[in-house]
């Protein structure tokens, strides 16, 4: 007998299989396009992720019926998402009904997603056979094996399956339903795409635009000191902040008056506390800081290298390890000493390893198969792998050693203080070195020899400054603020100092106290931006776009509130499922019930103006959507729904023209930018260059074109260029 092991997609049927073939012979059965592996004890098949999803609100409307909102379906249906998908799933079910099948593996991913991915198929098929989890933390070949040598049973997963399909029932319902009412009252037909945690995430980036926006910035005094001794700057910084320059004036007289002496001087021997591991927010964080890596850029990396078993799972929500893991996170760090000469030590602190803060997935961290020469990482994937390299480096490095030096400058009334750091140890810096990033830092900040009561001389300066308006949101802040939104600040850790007590914010993470979760974000935040142009990035940095504000007008008037505080208790309930606390049911019946409260009030909104693409290179003149540019051509956004309009790059311009008393015609190839283009859709003719006959030079025409199914482009006129005079 057999078992056959399901899972959730090829790249990870493949690792499976490579591990396997370590204890027995796998062969490969079928053709190219449909296939299996199958050895003398299992049979191992694969999902394209989603292999089923839930229908369309059509295919839970009776035929001959009106689709009347809210679509709230008596029981939800999954089916194949394409027809490669369909043979994918004939082909798993035809393998489940093998006589020799005796049970089934589930190799999903291991999360609530990858938990029901296989369910999905199982239920569909109405599976009998006992099922059993393959649950892997990372996907070499010695945790495939040992996972494979102490499965459980798949129930042991209810209540997180539950959850996962609470989820996806509750995000059906309010994405289908309310992205039809919105469009329904804008009177518009597609684009305004509505989501549970799409609106919080489009809010807070628009209220942070409009404290931007109204914020007026005011001046303000400050004071500062200066000296120099052996060559040395040194600045002290009075903390009063005036209104006036008169006020500051004053400040300066009562400052300057004073005769200042060294109060005191203390250096002590101080360690500096490493950065916590990565979770997937903090990770995406520092590739955007440091590599300029947007969400969609860097995810893909980083699951490359999940899957190539080079990192551990990575939509890991927190920065610790659990504390039965350090034997296999030493034997990492062991090899790395090893392998690299380095001096990394079994570190058993409650700073890295926590289990009260691990739920399903500690932090990524390398796994044991080191990436060679051989292994064909692209640059930015080595990049990636260095920064989590680095880190983990950083952290079980020995401890890092400074001389904190502070001294004291007093005239008898006032007090100011200077601070220095002189390394003695270099411990985690070695791997992930302080960036300095003004004078005042206080990491190697050079200070000068003082004596106790040494008189020194300061010179006072006001300085003009001015009030800031609070910073953009980036990939950090946001993400920061998204995982723990009553939060008192936003900013994600990641720096030298000893971290502060986060245990109150994985208390609030595990009761589902945020927005989305960290496998979701960043692919709703990059829909945010690239699907509904609700958001912009730019540099880094988040804007709301003039779309995302009427979207937000438009949930307001249509008092569709799912913002955060809302938005916080539908994931705790879906949380709760997880917990076992509530039922899927409960989930389900609590989305409905605010779906015909929003959708009963039948408000009157005004229509939805047309919005502009970013990249919009003009107007369709078919139906007024907006024109992007393609590979080969240049398109109209409304292909979906049926627009034909298409300008192809490299096209031909016909020519037609009376000689001698005859009429001659032909056609030139051309070539056009996105400048002619623009041109093009504006006034509908452009200038292009064209090759001469005998291929020995170009020369300019003016063209024009018809806007019509052939779009035909006709040279209306030679430009001769301007001989240069000589």
């Amino acid at each position: 007998m057999k078992k056959l092991i399901i899972c959730e997609k090829p790249s990870l049927a493949k690792n499976v299989r490579d591990a396997i073939a370590h204890r027995e012979n796998v062969q490969r059965v079928g053709n190219k396009d449909l296939y299996y592996y199958e050895s003398s004890s299992y049979v191992i098949t694969f999902c394209f992720g989603h292999l089923l999803t839930l229908g369309e609100p059509e295919k839970y409307i009776a035929e001959g019926e009106t689709a009347v909102l809210p679509i709230i379906p008596a029981n939800f249906r999954l089916f194949p998402n394409d027809k490669d998908c369909a043979r994918q799933y004939s082909l798993i079910k035809k393998l489940m009904d093998m006589p020799e099948i005796d049970g089934i593996i589930h190799c999903g991913d291991a999360d609530r997603e990858g938990e029901i991915i296989v369910r999905n198929v199982l239920r569909v098929a109405r599976n009998t056979k006992p099922v059993y989890r393959l649950w892997l933390p990372e996907q070499t070949e010695s945790t495939i094996l040992k996972a494979l040598s102490s499965l459980e049973n798949d129930s042991k997963y209810d209540d997180l399956a539950n959850a996962g399909y609470a989820r996806t029932f509750v995000d059906w319902l309010f994405g289908y339903n309310l992205s039809r009412y919105l469009m329904q009252k804008a009177n518009v037909r597609k684009g305004w795409g509505v989501g549970r945690v799409i609106i919080p995430i489009v809010d807070t980036v628009y209220q942070r635009e409009l404290e931007i926006r109204n914020f007026v910035s005011t001046p303000y005094f400050q004071l500062h000191g200066e000296t120099e001794k052996d060559g040395i700057k040194v600045t002290i910084t009075d903390k009063e902040k005036f209104d006036t320059q008169e006020q500051a004036q004053l400040r300066l007289t009562e400052l300057s008056s004073g005769v200042y002496r060294v109060g005191s001087i203390d250096t002590k021997k101080a360690v500096v506390t490493p950065p916590k591991m990565f979770s997937l927010d903090t990770l995406q964080g520092k590739l955007s800081k440091d590599l300029g890596m947007t969400l969609d850029k860097s995810m893909p990396i980083i699951q490359s290298l999940y899957d190539k078993k080079f990192i551990t799972y990575p939509r890991a929500d927190t920065e610790y390890f659990a504390e039965e893991e350090k034997a296999d996170v030493f034997a990492v760090a062991d090899k790395m000493n090893a392998v690299y000469s380095l001096d990394l030590e079994h570190k058993v602190s409650k700073k890295i390893f926590d289990s009260s803060k691990v739920e399903s997935h500690s932090a990524i961290r390398p796994t044991l198969n080191f990436p060679t020469n051989e292994s064909g990482l692209s640059d930015d994937e080595q990049k990636v792998y260095n920064t989590i390299v680095k880190r983990f480096c950083a952290v079980f490095a020995p401890p890092c050693t400074v001389n904190r030096t502070v001294i004291v400058f007093t005239d008898g009334t006032h007090e100011f203080k200077i601070k220095g750091d002189t390394p003695l140890t270099p411990g985690f810096r070695r791997y992930e070195p302080p960036k300095k990033t003004n004078d005042n830092d206080e990491d190697n900040k050079m200070l000068p020899s003082f004596s106790p009561g040494e008189l020194v001389s300061f010179s006072w300066v006001i300085d003009n400054k001015m009030t800031k308006a609070p910073p953009r949101y980036t990939i950090d802040s946001l993400n920061a603020y998204l995982k723990a939104p009553f939060a008192k600040s936003s900013s994600a850790q990641d720096n030298d100092d000893s971290p502060a007590d986060d245990s109150e914010l994985y208390e609030a993470v595990k009761k589902g106290m945020e927005i989305g979760t960290v496998a979701t974000r960043t692919g709703l935040i990059t829909k945010c931006v690239k699907t509904y142009k609700y958001l912009d990035i730019k540099q880094g940095k988040y804007y709301c776009t003039e779309k995302g504000e009427a979207f937000i007008g438009y949930l307001h008037q249509l008092n569709i509130d799912l913002f955060t505080e809302r938005n916080i208790e539908f994931n705790m309930m879906i949380k709760s499922v997880e917990l076992g606390k509530e039922t899927m049911q409960h989930s389900i019946d609590k989305t409905a019930d605010e779906l015909r409260r929003i959708i009963a009030q039948d408000v009157t909104v005004c229509s939805a103006q047309k919005f502009t693409d970013s990249n919009s290179l003009g107007k369709c003149p078919f139906c007024g959507s907006d024109v992007l540019d393609g590979t080969k051509n240049f398109y109209c956004s409304a292909y979906k729904s049926g627009c034909k309009f298409v300008i192809f790059k490299n096209t031909y311009c016909h020519f037609s023209f009376v000689k001698d008393g005859k009429e001659i015609n032909y056609t030139k190839p051309m070539s056009l930018t996105k400048s002619n283009c623009k041109a093009l859709l504006s006034s509908g003719s452009t200038t292009v260059s064209i090759e001469e006959k005998n291929g020995k030079g170009k020369y300019k025409i003016g063209v024009t074109f018809k806007p019509d199914n052939k779009h035909e482009f006709v040279g209306i006129e030679r430009i001769r260029e301007k001989k240069k005079e000589g």
